[in-house]
């Protein structure tokens, strides 16, 4: 596949293996558009790894939020009217 249509059926993922190893020649806007894909689709497993050796994941953070949502109470009171009785003071800069 020089400069030919890339089938809709490949993954990306697939044809960036394929670029690699010199099985597929793209041309510059084809090639250009798969650099700028790529990282959509395919995040980083550094990025990804991480939540999960540190027991910090998206879902587990989610779930404590949610927990301490749920302990917070309401705290119940009503409104006191204050009045001051003050002279006003001139304002000094």
């Amino acid at each position: 596949m020089s400069g030919d249509l890339i089938p809709d059926n490949v993954p990306l993922q697939e044809l960036a293996e394929q670029v690699v190893r010199g099985k597929v020649k793209l041309t510059p806007p084809q090639l250009r558009m798969l650099i700028e894909l790529l990282p959509f689709h395919l995040p980083k497993l550094s990025a990804v790894g991480v939540g999960y050796m540190t027991n910090n994941t998206f879902a587990e953070r989610l779930d404590r939020a949610i927990d301490r949502s749920e302990r917070a109470k309401l705290i119940e009171g009503r409104a006191i009217e204050v009045t001051t009785n003050r002279k006003s003071r001139p304002h000094h800069c």
